[in-house]
């Protein structure tokens, strides 16, 4: 869900940014007043919604419907120009429903703007009257609970340039919305914007057959529909498969396979050496490509690599090739000379693909860098030091390779950074506070699972005062509590097995997540330290002792609290019963906690240990009423 909105807010961007939103001459306040047939039409079609919260209907009073939310109207004539229903968080209780569009809509004959995305039509087709109304310019019907055959009538509106059928994965299936051909798009010949996310176009196989004769299409988004490599076969072609115009193309989540092509080959005969099933996709023309989507699908290959397919699309600015199967160096280059005077790449994620080798010199070309994801991938050697020259670089994403060697001090001066990680890997060495020298803007810093050596000067000021999430996981601190981190703004924070020790710190914290497991703190547990906001505490498997301090029974909730395998005793606080602190999993095993187990009396308990103690007395009745909590209380002196 997270990632379909992102994509829905590019889009959204790229419409405001090119400059080619549907340009209306209307007026809120028309000085004519509306006309009365488009009054009364408007009416019936209000009457036909279950109004929710968020709708626009509320304001719909009055003789002048000019001056209604979501509707403008000529200044010159007062007809309806632009309608705009749509809701803003579809299919929650705040939406407006209805059976279906009701038809009293057509009498807005000079529309020229009508969205209902959002709203909930209930299943309901897509009526085929939206096709007579002839100058509608731009049409959203997106997340609004369509389902069924996409009418071709719509083929009828020969002036629209934004078109958006898309569903969201949260509403239907893909095969909910379906076209069988793409024929009726091709009479859309001033289309600029297509969107139909999760529309189910499998049997559209003439889609790129149609689409690359729209002469102005700018912007395409098709995620998961469906779409295979016969969608994209060269034999019905005679030139690129990809419109020379298209800025933007998202075909993310289809069942594309095979090679990647980058440029189309010299000879036609060379298509027909390829049957509908083996076919390999072709890219054709990339000129003024922008922005480009091809993850989560099955691509296998790609032809001369990523250093291709750059050197030929020197405008894109965002590259999306996660989670595919390339199982193999797509980084490397064959020392093609570069075509680009410069790279305006600003995005590039090849996270999760399967791709192998060492992090290449050449991306120090990309000048304009500013997010790079290689995670989850088997990239092995050193990060280069070349990595310092992308200083426009805001995202830095290196996680779970096999990468060796040290971190280099060129990171450092990668002024924008934002965000750092590089856990899980093989590398080595020791960090010190210059290799953070000039990361006054880093918010998140994640170097855990390597076998780093962490030595910082306990009076160091760290540049990056507003850090958020800082994980040294296993990084040998080997020191006392850092003093350092007193001044941060760090809402999560993971130290674990990093060889800290001696007593917690006694400023206050507003950390939410904080993991101290696997060292060798003492003394007592933390008054100050932990704070009404910290939902996970993890502090097994240190050398903790004295008794739970009843500060803790004013603390509101714990998701997680683990102080297991340390050496505390008294009593579980008996306030955590009655109490308002509410937990959802209490690991208190392998103590020296004596005294009976508390009464719940309102629980969220879904786990709870308290294993090898030397508590007594009877288990509580209460704990029944705790109906999917884990319970181990064996190895207890209980009564039950």
């Amino acid at each position: 869900m997270e990632k379909v909105l992102s994509d829905n807010r590019f889009f959204l961007f790229v419409l405001f940014f090119t400059g080619v939103v549907v340009q209306l001459c209307v007026c809120s306040n028309s000085t004519l007043g509306c006309i009365k047939e488009e009054r009364v039409a408007l009416l019936k079609l209000k009457k036909s919604f279950k109004v929710g919260i968020s709708s626009w209907f509320p304001s719909w009073t009055g003789k002048d419907c000019c001056k209604w939310d979501g509707v403008s109207c000529s200044k010159n004539t007062g007809h309806v120009l632009k309608l705009n229903l749509s809701i803003q968080f579809p299919g929650g209780t705040e939406a407006t429903s209805s059976p279906m569009v009701d038809s009293s809509v057509v009498a807005l004959k000079h529309l020229e703007y009508l969205d209902l995305s959002g709203n909930n039509f209930q299943g309901s087709h897509i009526p085929h009257f939206l096709g007579s109304l002839k100058s509608l310019r731009y049409l959203n019907l997106s997340c609004a609970y369509f389902k069924g055959k996409i009418p071709e009538q719509l083929g009828n509106l020969s002036h629209l340039e934004t078109l958006d059928l898309s569903n969201q994965e949260t509403y239907f299936t893909n095969s909910d919305l379906y076209a069988e051909n793409f024929k009726w798009v091709s009479r859309l010949v001033y289309l600029k914007h297509l969107g139909m996310n999760y529309v189910n176009l499998t049997a559209a196989v003439d889609l790129m057959q149609v689409l690359i004769t729209l002469p102005s299409l700018l912007h395409v988004r098709l995620e998961n529909c469906g779409i295979h490599n016969v969608h994209f076969s060269p034999s019905s072609f005679n030139s690129t498969l990809i419109p020379s115009s298209i800025q933007s193309l998202s075909l993310a989540s289809n069942m594309l396979h095979g090679k990647i092509h980058v440029a189309l080959p010299n000879m036609t005969q060379s298509f027909h050496s390829y049957n509908d099933t083996t076919s390999p996709f072709w890219l054709g023309n990339l000129h003024s490509l922008v922005y480009l989507n091809l993850e989560m699908n099955d691509f296998d290959d790609f032809e001369g690599g990523l250093w291709s397919l750059l050197n030929n699309a020197c405008s894109l600015k965002s590259l999306h090739l996660s989670s595919n199967q390339f199982y193999g160096n797509v980084l490397e280059t064959k020392n093609t000379p570069s075509r680009c005077r410069e790279f305006g790449l600003e995005f590039l994620d090849l996270s999760g693909s399967k791709i192998y080798g060492s992090i290449p010199d050449w991306l120090a070309q990309l000048s304009n860098l500013k997010e790079l994801h290689l995670s989850n991938n088997q990239l092995n050697g050193t990060i280069t030091p070349f990595i310092g020259r992308l200083l426009t670089l805001e995202h830095l994403d290196l996680s779970n390779n096999k990468l060796v060697g040290s971190l280099p001090y060129s990171l450092g001066q990668l002024v924008h950074l934002r965000t750092l990680d590089v856990s899980c890997n093989f590398l080595e060495g020791v960090v010190t506070e210059s290799h953070f020298a000039n990361l006054s803007n880093l918010k998140k810093l994640i170097i855990s699972a390597n076998h780093l050596i962490c030595q910082f000067d306990p009076n160091w000021t760290p540049p990056f005062l507003h850090l958020q999430v800082l994980n040294m996981s296993s990084c040998q601190i080997r020191s006392k509590f850092p003093e350092w981190l007193r001044n941060l703004s760090i809402i999560v924070l993971d130290l674990s097995n990093t060889s800290i020790s001696g007593n917690f710190p006694t400023w206050q914290s507003s950390f939410i997540y904080i993991d101290l497991s696997m060292n060798q703190i003492s003394g007592n547990l933390p008054t100050n330290f932990v704070s009404n906001l910290s939902f996970t505490l993890r502090l097994a498997n240190n050398f903790i002792n004295g008794s739970i301090p009843d500060s803790w029974c004013k603390l509101e909730f714990f998701l997680f609290l683990d102080v297991s395998r340390n050496e505390l005793s008294g009593e579980v606080p008996k306030c955590w019963g009655y109490g308002n602190t509410q937990f959802s999993l209490i690991n208190l095993s392998s103590n020296r906690l004596s005294g009976t187990i508390p009464s719940f009396s309102h629980c969220f308990l879904r786990w709870l240990h308290l294993n090898n103690n030397i508590l007594s007395g009877e288990l509580p009745q209460s704990l029944s009423n705790c109906t999917e909590e884990l319970l181990d209380a064996s190895k207890q002196y209980v009564k039950w």
